[in-house]
């Protein structure tokens, strides 16, 4: 009798391991019949119903995202890809997770997209969905650290340089809050806080020795960028020297405007699956006119970069370049005029933040003699910059 119950009972449990299968396979061929016929919302219906029996179905997530896809609705679309990325199977699928990425980006969600691009990326398990993945991530990335709706933007920028020629670091920090004015954002007016200051500058034996300059300010002002490359900007602000120097107020009104240009050319630095020696040859150039009204002062710089791309792996990369920086002012300041060229290296360590380091051997000669030290100097710079604008 005992074994007549679990003969019975085996049965039972047998074949309702066998329906479920058997009702899922049923819905799904359903769904095949109905989306052949057009049905689409009927088809839809099979799908989900298939889902509620079988949640990690990855088919049914896959063509329930095609379906939303297909109705226009994008971001339901995304979350079906991303189920279906690793739903049932052992390893994640970077098919998938493009598609979902993708669908993120056509739905106006772009951290969400670039986080599908990051995933795809550190699952990718060839040269080529990597390259596909990296790209995406890449282009993406900017669009992840927007928090503000257009017409309005945030810019940043952070520059540290350690100087070994007067043992001296010297930070500059820019957060810029700014909004367009036109549809094709060539004008914009911003508020703009700005701090710098040096570990050199101080008072000995209460007297003010200054080899940078040391605020604080805000300030508002409007740019206007004509072409890519080009741009005419004014300020106006409010400054708050760090040291209190004698004779010397220390908050003062400061006005500002002048043109900057920037332009690049050659190779861009690429994603690469495995290490590589690109050899591939870039530069940059960039140069500046600026009326300060603190100083009543006129300053000109140019700066030329000319490099070659050495190393690249998965998103990181290695340059080498030779750069050439002038600096020039109307008021004939010694430490103002002054032409400087050497080597350099560049180092992004990932391609998807708007961070660089780079090492610079400089040598360098004042147009005007400054004294004891001499025209002729040599300088190392250590410098990290972070900027982005958005």
């Amino acid at each position: 009798m005992r074994k007549a119950l679990l003969a019975s009972a085996l049965a039972i449990l047998t074949g309702a391991a066998h329906a479920e299968p058997s009702e899922v396979t049923l819905l799904l061929n359903r769904y095949y019949d109905l989306h052949r016929e057009g049905l689409h919302e009927e088809a839809a219906q099979a799908l989900r119903d298939v889902l509620a029996m079988a949640p990690s179905h990855q088919e049914a997530w896959r063509a329930l995202g095609y379906h939303y896809q297909s109705r226009g609705d994008q971001r339901q679309a995304a979350e079906a890809f991303y189920r279906a990325a690793s739903a049932g199977a052992e390893e994640v699928d970077v098919t998938m997770l493009m598609a979902a990425g993708y669908a993120y980006q056509a739905a106006a969600l772009n951290p969400q997209a670039a986080r599908m691009f990051q995933l795809a990326r550190r699952n990718a398990s060839d040269a080529d969905s990597f390259a596909s993945a990296c790209q995406a991530r890449r282009f993406t990335a900017p669009l992840m650290r927007r928090q503000l709706e257009p017409p309005w933007g945030v810019a940043l920028y952070s520059d540290t340089t350690y100087l070994s020629r007067f043992d001296n670091t010297v930070t500059e920090n820019k957060l810029r809050l700014h909004r367009y004015l036109d549809a094709s954002r060539e004008v914009s007016i911003y508020g703009q806080l700005a701090y710098q200051d040096d570990t050199r500058s101080g008072f000995v034996d209460d007297l003010p020795q200054i080899f940078s300059d040391n605020y604080t300010s805000v300030g508002v002002g409007a740019d206007w960028r004509p072409y890519p490359w080009l741009r005419f900007y004014g300020e106006v602000s409010r400054y708050r020297d760090q040291l209190q120097i004698p004779d010397q107020a220390r908050y003062r009104s400061d006005a500002r405007g002048g043109a900057s240009v920037f332009h690049g050319w050659g190779a861009l630095p690429e994603c690469r699956w495995e290490a590589a020696w690109p050899l591939a040859a870039y530069g940059q150039a960039y140069g500046s006119l600026e009326y300060v009204g603190r100083y009543d002062n006129l300053l000109g710089q140019a700066t030329l970069w000319q490099g070659v791309r050495l190393f690249e792996q998965r998103m990181t990369s290695l340059s080498a370049y030779a750069k050439v920086n002038l600096l020039w002012d109307s008021e004939g300041l010694f430490f103002n005029n002054l032409v400087e060229a050497g080597p350099g290296l560049s180092w992004r360590p990932a391609l998807d933040w708007p961070v660089e380091l780079r090492l610079e051997r400089l040598f360098g000669r004042y147009w005007d003699d400054p004294g004891p030290e001499g025209r002729r100097f040599t300088n190392t710079r250590l410098q990290l910059i972070i900027g982005f604008d958005i």
